[in-house]
């Protein structure tokens, strides 16, 4: 490996790093977040978040979608388990997704091929 692909790699590296870490640390106060509404709300937020999972897990779509990287699919399945097991309502499930496409047009302005829309 010559010395100048050595140093691009690492250059890659290091930019990666410092546009995950900030999105890792966003990820894990996101979480933290989620967690501590959990316990503000109690057992009932818990059964809605165990039933949330078991819909989502038990459901055969939902993994095909993820074979095929069928992102509408998943989005499609993903809002039909939150909506059903009253997480969000529709007007809280679009806010949401179009904050999510907000935040993916930022993160990834030049990929083309995956929509989320």
């Amino acid at each position: 490996e010559s010395y100048t692909s050595k140093k691009a790699r690492e250059a890659v590296m290091q930019e990666m790093a410092s546009i995950l870490s900030p999105l890792n640390e966003r990820l894990i106060k996101i979480g933290n977040g989620i967690n501590d509404r959990l316990h503000a709300h109690g057992e009932k937020a818990w059964r809605k978040a165990s039933k949330f999972i078991e819909i989502i897990l038990n459901d055969d779509e939902f993994f095909s979608c993820i074979e095929k990287k069928n992102v509408q699919g998943i989005v499609s399945l993903s809002r039909n388990a939150a909506i059903s097991t009253k997480i969000v309502n529709d007007k809280s499930w679009d806010q949401l997704y179009l904050g999510a496409q907000y935040a993916f047009a930022a993160l990834a302005p030049k990929i083309k091929t995956i929509c989320i829309c």
